[in-house]
């Protein structure tokens, strides 16, 4: 079900996308913005996949509530150190890949 929630979204975010990239203005700005709402959906549906408050989750981590939720908000610009530490606490493997489809 996460996964389908998960595709659902992002056909969602797909789609919008595509309709602000008529400006290639835009392309780089929109880039970045699909990955960060990409990266806040892989969180928060990891962490309720784990049945973890945010508190909880931070506690685990060492990492401030404040920045899980700005991460999670698609707010945050997280380093590969914290991305790792949220990965090993909620026992999901971490990819990094750097092909986009726009």
């Amino acid at each position: 079900m996460i996964s389908q929630t998960k595709n659902t979204v992002s056909a969602y975010v797909d789609d919008l996308i595509a309709e602000r990239m008529v400006d290639p203005r835009f392309r780089p700005g929109m880039i970045q913005q699909k990955v960060q709402l990409e990266l806040a959906l892989s969180l928060v549906l990891a962490r309720e996949k784990a049945q973890m408050s945010r508190s909880q989750l931070a506690e685990r981590t060492n990492i401030s509530e404040r920045i899980i939720s700005q991460i999670e908000n698609g707010d945050g610009n997280p380093s590969l150190q914290t991305l790792v530490r949220l990965s090993i606490a909620l026992h999901q493997p971490l990819s990094v890949t750097f092909s986009h489809s726009l």
